[in-house]
């Protein structure tokens, strides 16, 4: 039998044509039509010679039809299928640009203006999303959206003729698709970032049980692309008008440009614009400067409307001058290298060019122009180069063995009237690794005490050169604790934990300024910390951040301690307190859900930890009485959590009630939690049909309290405090034959750490301070187990926001319960001797009771450690 189609693709309106014959006898044929395994249409027909088969396309055939034909001839079974793709051009958009360069000068500022049109040719209101970024990139990984979202349907069915096969008794058999086996199996094989030797270059290829890919891609500008992968292929016509409009004279363009000819800005991306919408005419305007790199740039623009129809554009710009230079410096030197950095000159004009070329480095910490110092030879060049064509330059460099710091490079090149240059740092590294020694000293408050410091005296290595020797004290560490606050503050991830303890931070901010009006002029004085000396590019360039402080932190050193400072007083200035806790409460508001829970991010679905630990956090400002004129608005938002978590905890309940009158269900620890949370707001009144599991959590907690972690035994003990019940003086007890005390460490627990939330040591420690100070422990003890936690804060903040504001929560009990804030006030100094002789500081630092002195570039005697 011959079979033919008169078109393998058909618009809806059109029909789709089977030519068939059969040369012999007749035939009968079962001719079976299906849409994305939907069956449609059967027919029985004798073919007698020819015929002439026509189906008339309609909307509902887009994605495309394929014809099964069926027949048994010479007493073999036959199956013969035909696909007609029905594409679905109603869904496909158009982007046009009215205006587009294909060359451009570097650094000028371009206007683009598209216009979205649908398969009417009409504009459309649609949301865009366009990128520019360097095309060399591409060399080493291939980056690339997704352009179709309707996939051609075809065949799913799958014949079985039984007799003749002899294999199942039935006719069709849909769901080939069908994995055939139970269990989710995945495979994630790592590829090498940027170098495309696996998986046709993806970073990861995600494999799921039916077989279909998923890949996640990586864009170059940093913004991560969720693409999928489709298994069929997809069959709408790319789109793309390479519509050009002839380069603007770039003589006239570089006359416009400022009289500097170097080229700073040399990033790879030049705009990404993730959410661009049109009128309803379908235009949408961009506006950007184009960086500075002389390369090929490839522009990406993917559209699409509400409806899901959809369009995607992809052109190349190349920038470029009359004269150009390339430089090809390494991305860092170490300190003794020699070496030969060197750059392309390239004359783009039809005539010969006597050119300029130099090479200029300087320290980028001290501004000192160092090229001859480390560049040798002759560093302006004269050379000759022919019209459109390249020529190569060369400098020889070598780097002192003791020049550890950054340098700045500039290549330029003058020519003709024509001036190119290039500009970018380079960290100098040193060999060496940089080992800090540190020795606590605490000192009680009236009492002398002598330090050695041993790993300093013992030292014996014969290679090491000092670096640093610092001395610092201050009489209210707990200032230290103040200066975590901005670390909750500026905290930009919108998680819902990261937003409730910012709001934490801006009240404790706020009870403290009006506490004490002598703290703000403190603050006062830190806010004007002068911070040019921040706007190095070291702290600015990202490449340096992970290059440069990385391998050489000692740059860093006195940089950090100032910015500390001012961050701190911008947080505590009145207005910007205000204004932040209103805007955090009002986040706080639309974060929470109809049912009163809370997410973890924006659009996710209830979570039970979450909304426990909200109120926890707000539970905790209320026990330090740091709520202030919002406490309307927080009563009710604690109201509608409360009411989730107490219907949360009384679903679980019941749902396990066999187990509960056996006496057997276990409690989880989030039932603990739910104790605990509830322990902080006694004036909200259980529900009636809550008590029965509030009781049979608190039985429970009171009997195998043993069994739990170290973290839930000690907020049973607060909840068993909080109740008045005898539980508690055992727990302290258990806690008390547990604790270690040292001098250099204070009071602690050893009982390991894990990931989980109710495993992390420093929100233990915090729990365990909190239950001393219901338990009235001694100031004494109290004080020690803030040693430990001080001893654990990094040099901005402790590790995560949520052991931070539990650290903070923790100190500031011990305050609240003996004296308000006074331990912030100012105390008599002190006086420090090294070697027998007292060390004279330059000036106390205000409100800290701060003071450090340090000694650098030298020798420093072993007698140093005494």
């Amino acid at each position: 039998m011959h079979v033919s189609l008169a078109a393998t693709v058909v618009e809806p309106g059109g029909k789709a044509y089977l030519n068939i014959g059969i040369a012999e006898k007749p035939v009968y044929v079962l001719l079976i039509a299906e849409n994305n395994g939907t069956i449609f249409l059967k027919e029985n027909m004798k073919v007698n010679k020819t015929i002439l088969f026509s189906y008339p396309i309609s909307e509902a055939n887009r994605g495309g039809i394929t014809f099964h034909l069926m027949y048994v001839y010479n007493n073999r079974q036959e199956h013969e299928k035909y696909f007609v793709d029905v594409p679905f051009t109603n869904k496909q958009l158009d982007i046009k640009l009215e205006t587009f360069r294909d060359k451009i000068y570097p650094g000028t500022k371009e206007e683009y203006s598209f216009i979205i049109t649908g398969d009417k040719k009409d504009g459309v209101l649609a949301e865009m999303v366009t990128t520019m970024f360097d095309a060399s990139l591409e060399s080493f990984e291939k980056h690339n959206w997704r352009q179709q979202f309707y996939n051609s349907g075809y065949s799913q069915l799958h014949t079985e003729v039984f007799g003749f096969q002899g294999v199942q008794n039935f006719v069709l058999n849909y769901e080939w698709n069908h994995s055939g086996y139970d269990g989710n199996v995945s495979y994630q094989y790592p590829a090498l970032k940027g170098i495309d030797i696996f998986h046709y270059g993806h970073p990861f290829i995600y494999r799921n049980r039916q077989g279909q890919g998923e890949v996640i891609l990586q864009s170059k500008a940093g913004n991560p692309q969720d693409m999928m992968a489709d298994a069929a292929p997809a069959v709408l016509e790319q789109n793309v008008k390479k519509e050009k409009v002839e380069a603007e004279d770039v003589k006239d363009k570089e006359v416009s440009q400022s009289s500097s000819s170097i080229r700073k800005n040399l990033a790879e991306t030049v705009f990404f614009y993730p959410q661009l919408k049109t009128d309803t005419q379908g235009n949408v305007k961009i506006s950007f400067t184009m960086n500075e790199a002389l390369t090929k740039w490839k522009m990406m623009s993917f559209v699409h409307t509400a409806d899901m129809k959809v369009g995607y554009d992809e052109r190349f710009v190349q920038t470029y001058k009359k004269l150009m230079v390339f430089p090809n410096a390494p991305r860092f030197l170490r300190t003794g290298d020699k070496l030969i950095i060197t750059a392309k000159l390239v004359n783009t004009t039809q005539s010969k060019q006597k050119a300029l070329a130099s090479m200029k480095l300087t320290d980028v910490l001290t501004g000192k122009d160092v090229t001859s110092l480390l560049v040798s030879g002759n560093v302006p060049k004269e050379v000759s180069i022919a019209g459109g064509s390249s020529l190569g330059l060369e400098w020889e460099v070598v780097v002192p063995q003791d020049f550890t710091n950054t340098l700045a490079w500039t290549v330029e090149a003058e020519a003709g009237g024509h001036k190119d240059g290039e500009e970018n740092i380079i960290p100098v590294l040193t060999n060496k690794m940089l080992i800090t020694e540190t020795m606590p000293l605490y000192v009680h408050g009236k009492q002398t005490k002598e330090f050695t410091f041993s790993s300093f005296v013992q030292n014996s290595s014969s290679t090491k050169i000092d670096n640093r020797f610092s001395l610092e004290y201050t009489s209210h560490p707990v200032w230290y604790v103040l200066q975590a606050l901005p670390y909750l503050a500026e905290q930009g991830f919108e998680c819902t934990e990261h937003i409730v303890n910012r709001y934490f931070a801006n009240s404790l901010a706020s009870k403290i300024a009006r506490s004490n009006p002598r703290i703000s002029a403190v603050f006062d004085q830190w806010r004007n910390v002068e911070k040019e000396a921040l706007a190095s590019k070291l702290t600015t360039n990202q490449e340096l951040k992970s290059a440069l402080i990385t391998e050489t932190p000692w740059v860093m050193n006195a940089l950090k301690e100032e910015e500390q400072k001012r961050n701190i007083a911008l947080l505590f200035e009145v207005n910007q307190l205000k204004y932040e806790l209103t805007q955090t409460l009002k986040k706080l508001q639309e974060r929470q859900l109809e049912n009163g829970a809370f997410p973890w991010f924006v659009s996710g679905r209830a979570d039970l930890y979450v909304t426990q630990y909200i109120i926890e956090t707000l539970g905790q400002l209320k026990k330090l009485d740091a709520i202030g004129d919002e406490s309307p608005v927080l009563d009710e938002i604690i109201k509608r959590a409360m009411n989730y978590i107490d219907t949360e905890t009384l679903y679980w309940y019941n749902k396990n009630r066999d187990l509960v009158k056996s006496g057997v269900y276990p409690v989880h620890y989030l039932g603990y939690h739910y104790l605990y949370v509830r322990s902080f707001f006694p004036e909200i009144v259980l529900p009636k049909e809550n008590e029965e599991v509030y009781q049979y959590y608190f039985k429970k907690a009171k009997e195998e309290w043993l069994q739990q972690n170290l973290y839930t035994q000690v907020i049973i003990g607060i909840v068993m405090k909080r109740a008045n019940d005898k539980t508690a003086n055992k727990i302290y007890a258990s806690l008390e034959e547990r604790s270690f005390k040292k001098d250099e460490m204070g009071k602690y627990w050893n009982a390991g750490n894990g990931y989980r939330w109710d495993e992390l040591p420093i929100e233990r420690h915090s729990r365990i301070i909190e239950f001393y100070n219901e338990m009235d422990a001694t100031v004494a003890e109290i004080e020690l187990m803030k040693v430990w936690l001080l001893k654990n804060k990094q040099t901005r903040h402790w590790p995560t926001t949520k052991s931070t504001s539990s650290a903070i929560y923790g100190i500031l009990l011990e305050g609240e319960r003996s004296s308000g804030i006074s331990w912030l006030e100012e105390t008599k100094p002190v006086t420090i001797f090294m070697e027998k002789k007292e060390v004279q500081f330059e000036k106390t630092q205000s409100g800290t009771g701060y003071v450090t002195k340090s000694w650098t570039n030298q020798t420093f005697p072993k007698s140093w450690g005494n």
